[in-house]
């Protein structure tokens, strides 16, 4: 819809129904008996990845705005309401030992999850994943809003009771202990924060260097590869998939194969046409530019030479000889 047709001339229209089929999106997946909250994850994963950039410059700023005063507002709502629960709700049940094999249960689930696949990735990865990352990982899993939500939609028997009780000591717990615990263990584990990850990587030596010692060279690590999947997954949405929903990426008539033109057409939007002009009109610039900064170099180069052999001589009559040369003798000699 964003694509094929002219919404980016009313940015209000074009916010409102986004916002709008985003939300058909959890209450189609409820009226089927499905998981709303899983059918609004992956509608927004798509949204973010290809109707996002099909929106016009005004909606785009006034759609991230919008969404995130929902989820600032949402935050707050759902955790006042949480609170309220706790100290309102008349039929709580309190079992010690439910509540204590639930909290042993969490704690061990998230260990049994984080330490054996990231042994497992780290079989394949050149970038291992330290244990001191493993140990935050298993530290703050946060269990919040979803579990509350699920453990409050039924309440009508004395075990569902004893769920939503035993899940609100959980998300308690988690939020104020391991979450207010959550810088303290960063310092103590020695984890830096607010770093981009790639170049954290590329500025720390490895273990193999520092026990080799420094290097004449300091060149810049090369990116780790991706996997083959990642790579086929990418060339896929970069040629097929994305200029399919989106304005950008190369127009399908120059990638699907000839028998496929009809439909290449039927979903290649003028847009990607002229974005593919630009790129060109981009690419011969650069060129340009890259040839021009190539011959200043030469030219430079040569100027220098030249001042250099010019300057010998000159140099040379500083020295003592007055350019009469090495075997010239004074007049006053004879």
């Amino acid at each position: 819809m964003t694509k094929f047709t002219r919404l980016c001339e009313f940015p209000l229209l074009e916010t409102g129904l986004f916002f709008l089929l985003s939300w058909s999106t959890f209450l189609s997946a409820e009226a089927c008996g499905l998981t709303g909250i899983v059918a609004v994850l992956f509608c927004g994963i798509t949204q973010a990845r290809y109707t996002y950039h099909n929106l016009s410059k005004e909606s785009k700023t006034r759609t991230k705005q919008l969404f995130e005063f929902l989820n600032f507002l949402g935050e707050n709502f759902i955790f006042c309401y949480m609170g309220l629960a706790l100290f309102t709700f008349q039929n709580h049940i309190f079992k010690g030992v439910f509540i204590s094999g639930a909290f042993l249960a969490v704690l061990v689930s998230r260990a049994c999850n984080i330490y054996p696949l990231s042994f497992l990735l780290n079989l394949g990865r050149k970038s291992k994943i330290p244990a001191n990352v493993q140990h935050m990982m298993a530290f703050s899993g946060l269990r919040g809003a979803v579990a509350f939500a699920l453990a409050a939609r039924d309440t009508s028997t004395e075990a569902r009771r004893t769920m939503l009780t035993t899940t609100l000591l959980l998300v308690f717990f988690t939020v104020w202990v391991l979450g207010g615990g959550t810088s303290p263990m960063l310092a103590w584990l020695n984890i830096r924060v607010g770093l981009d990850p790639d170049e954290d990587t590329m500025g720390e030596p490895s273990d193999k260097a520092v026990a080799e010692g420094p290097t004449p060279t300091h060149a810049p690590a090369a990116p780790t590869p991706a996997s083959h999947a990642s790579r086929v997954w990418h060339n896929l949405d970069k040629k097929y998939i994305r200029p399919a929903l989106t304005h950008s990426g190369p127009p399908l008539t120059s990638t699907l194969p000839p028998w496929c033109k009809p439909l290449a057409k039927l979903l290649t939007s003028f847009h990607a046409y002229e974005n593919q002009e630009r790129l060109r009109d981009s690419e011969e610039d650069c060129s340009s530019v890259k040839l021009g900064a190539a011959e200043e170099d030469r030219a430079s180069a040569g100027d220098d030479a030249e001042r250099g052999t010019e300057s010998a001589p000159q140099d040379d009559l500083l020295e003592g000889d007055l350019g009469l040369g090495a075997s010239a003798t004074p007049a006053w000699t004879e």
